[in-house]
């Protein structure tokens, strides 16, 4: 999208690309001015907790960035190998929270779902009516309440997204590694239905490391799930989301699990079981858990360490360099934003907390210190002298410019471990190239606001602040401190 803005305009970027806000720029005496007022208004703050920090990978909007060098590539090649190492692949895409258990309604893309019961003619689609409801009633033992899984037939559309949707999203959710995933089915064992006052009653299946359980679309209350653990419990309440659309239960099997009687009307489900078909012995379900609570606690497997400390004396002896350099601050930008201060390394989301984990193991190894920090950017770049009369925009409507004339990074909290920011005010950081991964990091964001100065042939660019790990020489901590 294409839109004709003149130089007292700023465009704010929303999230969404298909929005706008613009902003006349008339109404503040500088950009400084609107940066303060939107700062104070808390415009921002919905983005920078627990959003991604890094967007699809947007089109520069400085042409000199496209290809500027990264003189810290080498260091920031060490971070990437480690999180091969020791951080899981589906962890890095999506950053799903696991858990023992997990109880999710079924997403609004999923296709209908209907059965076809044996000894019933047609399909039953859902959600139930009276005149089916009372068609299954019929066909289902009063005593059991369920129907061998061998007289259901689901229809195809439905069956290929539980195979190829919902057991992947399933895997991710109880944080069950990659090589185990692929080779786990999804094995149907019953239909159920609970009228008023009974209670799902689920035998624990065997040869199988998990249980699901999918809940139709049915009117009903009650109903409820508790999944205990150790001392954890969890409680998925399915009623609220199961009238028009489908909601499902996973855990492990070890995993203590009590059914709450349905209140009113009727609830359908199916059981399944979760079945590792692979070849690796060791899989269990207790072996499983142990892996995910390692994960979740930021502890990683003897292989894994012993892969990782070379990389991480590497990395150690590339940052004890800095300081021969002179650098005040290093950053190095994390996956998500969050609000700070009030945010503890334990609130992090997990990719980024064992990042974190990982990145503490190098700086011990050095005379440095680290810290959750979030820096902001401003940017004055250069049109082009060709377009002195028509500064050229992309299809987002954001000016595009040629060089950098101006580049300043602000730190603006640097809390520590109990979250409490240690400044003051905020610092301008005074490194010549401060991002671990690049200034070419920035140039795949897109700018949260810009003014476009025609009689000056340039355009001010401006970052919202960003949660990073900041990296600082201990014997600079101080100074640096004082400065605010």
């Amino acid at each position: 999208m294409t839109q004709d803005v003149n130089d007292n305009t700023v465009v704010i970027l929303s999230d969404d690309d298909d929005e706008e806000e613009l902003v006349n720029m008339n109404d503040y005496d500088s950009m400084e001015e609107y940066e303060a007022y939107m700062q104070n208004t808390n415009r921002f703050a919905s983005r920078i907790c627990k959003s991604q920090n890094l967007p699809d990978d947007h089109e520069p909007v400085i042409h000199s960035e496209r290809e500027q060098i990264n003189m810290w590539k080498e260091l920031d090649e060490m971070i990437s190998k480690l999180k091969q190492v020791c951080i899981p692949d589906s962890m890095t895409l999506d950053d799903t929270e696991t858990s023992f258990a997990c109880g999710v309604p079924v997403k609004d893309n999923a296709p209908d779902v209907a059965i076809n019961i044996e000894g019933i003619p047609g399909p039953i689609t859902f959600p139930l009516c009276p005149k089916d409801t009372k068609r299954i009633l019929n066909t289902v033992s009063e005593k059991s309440g369920y129907l061998d899984i061998s007289k259901v037939v689901l229809n195809l559309s439905f069956k290929e997204y539980l195979e190829e949707t919902l057991l992947p999203e399933m895997m991710a959710y109880l944080g069950v590694g990659k090589h185990v995933a692929e080779d786990t089915r999804l094995q149907a064992n019953r239909l159920h239905i609970c009228e008023e006052g009974q209670v799902l009653n689920l035998p624990t299946p065997e040869g199988a490391y998990g249980s699901a359980l999918l809940i139709l679309p049915t009117d009903f209350t009650g109903g409820h799930v508790q999944a205990v653990y150790k001392d954890q419990n969890a409680m998925f309440q399915p009623e609220s989301d199961t009238l028009q659309e489908c909601y499902y239960v996973a855990w492990y099997n070890d995993v203590k699990t009590n059914f709450f009687p349905v209140t009113s009307g009727y609830q359908v489900s199916i059981s399944f079981s979760l079945v590792y078909t692979g070849t690796d012995p060791t899989v269990t379900t207790a072996s499983l858990q142990q892996q995910r609570e390692m994960v979740e606690n930021c502890q990683f497997t003897l292989e894994q360490q012993a892969e990782s400390q070379h990389i991480i004396e590497s990395a150690a002896q590339i940052l004890q360099s800095v300081t021969s350099q002179q650098e005040e601050v290093l950053v190095y930008f994390l996956k998500f934003s969050y609000t700070l201060p009030r945010t503890v390394a334990k609130e992090l989301k997990q990719s980024d907390k064992m990042i974190m984990a990982l990145l503490n193991q190098v700086v011990a190894q050095t005379e440095f210190s680290v810290h959750l920090g979030e820096v902001e950017r401003k940017v004055e770049a250069q049109v082009d002298e060709g377009d002195k009369e028509d500064c050229p925009i992309d299809e987002e409507g954001i000016h595009l410019t040629q060089c950098v004339i101006k580049d300043t990074y602000t730190l603006t909290s640097l809390c520590d471990e109990g979250g409490n920011n240690l400044l003051q005010n905020p610092v301008v950081i005074e490194s010549l190239q401060p991002i671990i991964q690049g200034v070419n990091w920035y140039a795949k964001c897109k700018p949260d606001a810009e003014e476009y100065v025609e009689k000056e042939n340039l355009v001010k660019y401006w970052y919202a602040k960003k949660t990073a790990l900041v990296f600082i020489p201990k014997f600079k901590l101080d100074s640096f401190l004082i400065k605010n």
